[in-house]
């Protein structure tokens, strides 16, 4: 952490709380782990629901972006296969069955059918019975990861998991954040940042691990 925050600028600290540089790093995920992973107060043990209803990877539209992570999806199709679950498509899954979502979210409206439904309650809770068996690190990178990136929940776990390279994570992020354009300059830099920062985060998993 010192040398992560070193590296980054001058280190201004005010009553115990590190006030500059603000970024991710192994800081980060410190502070998210004793403040909200330790407590179990982390919105993917109180909530993983709605992070997964928001995950694109079980979006199956006709767009650039969802055929571009369709491109990119095979390592968490490959996780998921070994913990005995699969994607779903969202369209065709009854969420007026599911448990714990409000009255006004816009999935609740959906009226494909259910072809999917039970799939997608058996990959909802192996997804929580795998977070819940994570240790506090990989916890703290799944929930940091998901929140800063738009509810990316099955490829950050992936990645926090171990199944997945932080050059292969940022890849599919890039393409999230672009909506699929991958010949455009800003998906080769998001690329490498993303990249930089997912591997910041698998060190911390193996160096606090």
């Amino acid at each position: 952490m010192v040398m992560e925050l070193s590296g980054r600028g001058q280190l201004l600290v005010f009553e115990g709380e590190v006030q500059s540089p603000i970024g991710f790093d192994s800081y980060s995920l410190f502070s998210l782990q004793k403040d909200w992973i330790e407590p179990g107060t982390d919105n993917l043990t109180t909530d993983m629901l709605l992070a997964l209803l928001d995950d694109p990877l079980l979006e199956y539209s006709a767009n650039p972006e969802t055929w571009g992570l369709r491109s990119v999806a095979r390592p968490v199709e490959i996780w998921l296969s070994d913990i005995g679950v699969r994607l779903v498509d969202l369209d065709y899954v009854d969420c007026r069955r599911l448990k714990g979502i409000p009255g006004n979210h816009w999935r609740t409206n959906s009226k494909m059918g259910d072809d999917n439904h039970e799939a997608f309650v058996a990959l909802r809770e192996r997804l929580q019975h795998t977070y819940d068996a994570f240790s506090v690190q990989q916890k703290s990178v799944a929930t940091y990861l998901t929140n800063i990136s738009s509810q990316f929940l099955l490829f950050s776990m992936c990645l926090a998991a171990g199944h997945c390279e932080a050059r292969q994570y940022g890849e599919a992020l890039a393409i999230r954040l672009t909506g699929g354009a991958k010949r455009s300059s800003r998906y080769k830099n998001l690329v490498n940042d993303v990249s930089r920062n997912a591997q910041r985060a698998l060190d911390f998993i193996e160096l606090s691990s």
